[in-house]
């Protein structure tokens, strides 16, 4: 029996209005941090005390501080600056990621330099930096967790210097006072989501730093205690949303399938 080309070019038409239409929608994820903290460059961390720290328990502060440079509680006070990092298990993204911006708690803002940028850089040892963060989650230090030779303070010191360590700017934002203890919202720049793609399937270490800080009167904390167990309401856990490619319902490849055996027919026929 031949089929009437009018019905092939009737039935391909509509599988291809299908593929195109509303039922190719695309996959929207939100993760929450498996971890999350902050560190300095001479080994400060959130993860202090030599207490073991369950996973994005602690504040992933950033900036300015002031830090006991030399032992448990000083005597020295040392100016230095804060790293905040937070880590996302994308095993279950595979698609493409067109589009991803990532949530945090601002904290309180009272002592920010206002106007100053926090950016989301690369990580040139992304793989290294994901090593040392799991390193201060699960391994064990001594009592004074700042002496210098507590290898957590080793871990936190190295973690420091591969967070956020790349030109690439992933996103940014600038502090301003209307984020004071509020959600705030970073949207990833093209690059930047050219980055995440790189982690399909994979643990993803995101670094951020204010590289505009100046030290000021007093130390500023930007994203300062901002762990989940704080209290007073809603989970401060860092939120990682992606979006990915579009990809068409199940049901609309049969129509497609179906076509595309009919047009092959039809034209068997045709050459008959």
């Amino acid at each position: 029996m031949k089929v009437p080309n009018s019905c092939i070019a009737a039935v391909g038409s509509a599988a291809f209005l299908g593929l195109t239409a509303a039922g190719a929608t695309a996959a929207i994820f939100v993760l929450p941090a498996t971890d999350a903290g902050f560190v300095t460059e001479a080994g400060g961390s959130a993860k202090g005390d030599s207490t073991l720290a369950p996973p994005a328990k602690y504040n992933y502060s950033v900036g300015f501080e002031e830090h006991y440079a030399t032992g448990a509680l000083g005597p020295i006070l040392a100016p230095m600056f804060r790293k905040n990092y937070f880590v996302f298990d994308l095993t279950g993204v595979t698609k493409e990621i067109t589009s991803a911006k990532l949530t945090l708690w601002s904290g309180t803002l009272e002592t920010a330099d206002f106007g100053e940028l926090y950016e989301i850089h690369e990580s040139t040892d992304p793989l290294g930096a994901a090593g040392l963060a799991t390193a201060l989650t699960t391994g064990t230090g001594t009592a004074d967790f700042d002496s210098p030779s507590d290898p957590l303070v080793i871990a936190a010191g190295t973690l420091y210097t591969k967070l956020a360590d790349g030109p690439l700017v992933l996103g940014t934002i600038g502090l301003i006072p209307a984020f004071d203890d509020s959600f705030v919202e970073i949207a990833f720049t093209p690059g930047g989501i050219g980055y995440l793609n790189l982690f399909l399937g994979e643990t993803l270490i995101l670094g951020g730093v204010s590289p505009s800080a100046m030290p000021p009167v007093f130390p500023q904390q930007p994203f300062g205690f901002t762990g989940p167990d704080i209290p007073g309401g809603d989970p401060k856990t860092p939120m990682l949303t992606l979006t990915t490619i579009p990809e068409p319902s199940p049901l609309l490849l049969v129509p497609a399938a179906v076509g595309a055996i009919l047009l092959a027919a039809g034209r068997r026929r045709g050459a008959l």
